[in-house]
């Protein structure tokens, strides 16, 4: 059998197995890009927007006796996800903080602003960085 012949004995049959084999893929490889999460349900479970006003807590070591201020003192914090989700949310489930257990001797420096939210809850802080004054 020729090459020829090998390539053109049934090629349309084929050309599709090569081709239902390819969607197959990109069906599995996003799929698992995605993290097997089902699509929401826009009806029952809307995606909605919350804001909240919550105070910066500074994090520091255990037995660091240094005081800090923090300017601003409060951010807004934008919280988004399915309505069913943030319906249970209180301002108690958010915590907004910044590190200054890497702080060594800097008398003031901008510090990046952390938010720690519940699962299936993304946030975004405005401002990001706050500035962070060492008073003691």
């Amino acid at each position: 059998m020729s090459l020829r012949s090998f390539i053109l004995h049934n090629f349309w049959l084929k050309l599709f197995s090569l081709l239902l084999a390819t969607l197959i893929w990109f069906a599995i490889h996003f799929w698992i890009e995605g993290g097997n999460r089902p699509p929401a349900n826009p009806i029952t479970n809307p995606i909605t927007r919350q804001l909240f006003r919550m105070p910066v807590r500074v994090l520091t070591k255990p037995g660091d006796d240094r005081v800090f201020k923090v300017d601003p003192e409060e951010i807004s914090v934008f919280v988004t996800g399915e309505a069913a989700v943030l319906r249970d949310l209180t301002p108690k489930n958010i915590s907004v903080y910044v590190d200054v257990a890497i702080i060594r001797s800097a008398r003031e420096t901008n510090q990046q602003v952390k938010v720690d939210v519940p699962k299936g809850i993304t946030a975004d802080v405005v401002p990001r960085t706050v500035n962070v004054e060492q008073v003691s």
